[in-house]
């Protein structure tokens, strides 16, 4: 098999598995016996001690509020874990990324087979000429960028999600007003990515 084919193939199995690991410690971690309240076990988020303390608090109420205040701590359960994974791959993407930025003028040299004396040199591959290309340096460059961008926007997103369920536990009522504010704010959330949130141009 040439070298091509193996680095494309190990390029892919290590995206995939980078991408499993993500999906397998993203959610909510399920021990074998109980874990007390107040007592996380390790490596929980803090999404997911917030949704275990909040059931701990609240299940055995029969308050409507508590139950409305449960449902919401679910709901935004989802989306923090929704945007945990994207923010997990978005970094690693960001280093991968990054590392091939900074080690990118090395890379030529290494996929350069020398030319024996006395021999015609050999026509480039599309990789070389990829590699010598200013174009796709700027490409490779510009995702980094990108893909830490990304990483920064969800994880603020989740980071927002996480005020809101702590928010939503030790508040006392929860009132019309605050109700209101909040479904605001998670439905902008819902809007998805925008460009003008990204630059802080909006909120």
């Amino acid at each position: 098999m040439k070298p091509l084919r193996i680095a494309i193939w190990l390029a892919v199995a290590i995206a995939t598995a980078a991408i499993l690991w993500v999906l397998a410690h993203g959610g909510v971690r399920v021990s074998a016996e109980p874990v007390p309240c107040g007592m996380p076990p390790a490596k929980e988020t803090s999404a997911d001690y917030l949704l275990r303390s909040a059931h701990c608090l609240y299940d055995s109420s029969e308050a409507p509020q508590d139950q409305l205040r449960l449902a919401l701590i679910d709901d935004l359960y989802i989306k923090g874990w929704s945007y945990s994974v994207l923010n997990k791959i978005c970094f690693w993407a960001s280093i991968l990324l990054g590392v091939t930025v900074l080690i990118y003028p090395a890379l030529g040299p290494v996929f350069t087979i020398p030319t024996p004396k006395g021999e015609d040199p050999q026509p480039k591959t599309w990789l070389q000429r990829a590699l010598g290309a200013a174009s796709v340096q700027t490409a490779v460059t510009a995702l980094a960028a990108a893909t830490f961008a990304f990483y920064a926007h969800y994880k603020e997103r989740q980071s927002g999600v996480e005020t809101m369920m702590r928010e939503l536990m030790v508040r006392e009522t929860v009132d019309a007003p605050y109700l209101e504010d909040l479904v605001g704010r998670i439905g902008r959330m819902d809007a998805g990515f925008g460009f003008a949130a990204l630059t802080g141009s909006e909120r």
